[in-house]
């Protein structure tokens, strides 16, 4: 069941959504980087860990009454969810075979919206196919976008980072575009 927003927090004009991730102390991280920018978090099952688990309760320390997250019984029944969801909205793919690049050197600017969902793989093989497909324009979503790494050296980043890379930067995008902030604590 998701916690409501807590009292006079509105809505930040993104959502994160992690599909099957798979270590409690990046989601409890990804919570914490939630509660600090007021966006919704979505957690799609298969989960690598219990909600209850202790290291993801740590990861996120007294945060978690500040952060709106709801968990979905697998990519379909969130893949419904998101179907009834109201206002504009798109499905925005992060994995490293994404062709647009999202920050960093040769970033593009305008890959980001207000309503969007932005969308995280497991830290072991990323996003599934049907997560991939439904971020297409073909789909109506924003693309797969990626952040530059030298793979030479590093294969992936670590998903709390992936996040806040990608988040901050989505809403560095969105306030650009002329959407206020999120309110101040």
């Amino acid at each position: 069941p998701a916690a409501p927003p807590p009292p006079g927090d509105a809505p930040a004009p993104l959502r994160v959504v992690l599909v099957a991730p798979e270590i409690p102390q990046n989601t409890g991280s990804v919570a914490r980087t939630c509660a600090a920018t007021g966006c919704r978090l979505h957690l799609v099952e298969p989960l690598g860990f219990s909600v209850d688990d202790r290291r993801l309760r740590r990861a996120g320390l007294d945060y978690w009454p500040f952060v709106h997250a709801e968990t979905h019984a697998g990519w379909a029944a969130f893949a419904t969810f998101f179907a009834r969801q109201p206002g504009p909205k798109r499905l925005v793919a992060f994995s490293k075979g994404g062709s647009r690049v999202c920050s960093g050197p040769g970033a593009e600017e305008g890959l980001f919206r207000p309503g969007d969902w932005l969308l995280f793989g497991c830290e072991s093989a990323g996003l599934p196919p049907e997560a991939l497909e439904a971020a297409g324009p073909a789909a109506g979503g924003g693309g797969v976008v990626r952040m530059p790494i030298r793979e030479q050296h590093v294969r992936s980043l670590n998903l709390a980072v992936s996040v806040g890379i990608g988040l901050y930067e989505a809403l560095r995008q969105v306030d650009a575009r002329g959407s206020p902030p999120p309110p101040p604590p």
